[in-house]
């Protein structure tokens, strides 16, 4: 319970306590719950890119080739990894990368 206070805080509230997410990456969580949700309904990945990319998804076979297609796949895998799991991630701080001794 007190993992899910922590990530409440952290999205809605904006908490600074456990990490912080950048409005990018809050905008590629929103997108890939979106996108989760779509495939957990059984919607295909033409109708996930409708809903979450609008009039910009081509028609017909040009779908199959579009990079809007891939970043419906990866935004369904996304929220996949972070359904099993993936979510404890954010709570966690960012580590930062050791630095070099010259």
């Amino acid at each position: 319970m007190a993992t899910a206070r922590r990530l409440y805080r952290l999205l809605v509230l904006g908490s600074k306590s456990a990490a912080t997410i950048t409005p990018y990456r809050r905008g590629r969580l929103k997108l890939a719950l979106r996108a989760l949700d779509g495939s957990l309904e059984g919607a295909e990945y033409r109708a996930i890119a409708e809903a979450l990319f609008g009039g910009r998804v081509p028609t017909g076979a040009a779908f199959r080739d579009d990079s809007l297609r891939a970043q419906a796949i990866r935004l369904v895998r996304y929220g996949v990894r972070l359904m099993q799991g993936g979510y404890l991630d954010l709570l966690r701080p960012e580590r930062r990368a050791p630095r070099r001794r010259r």
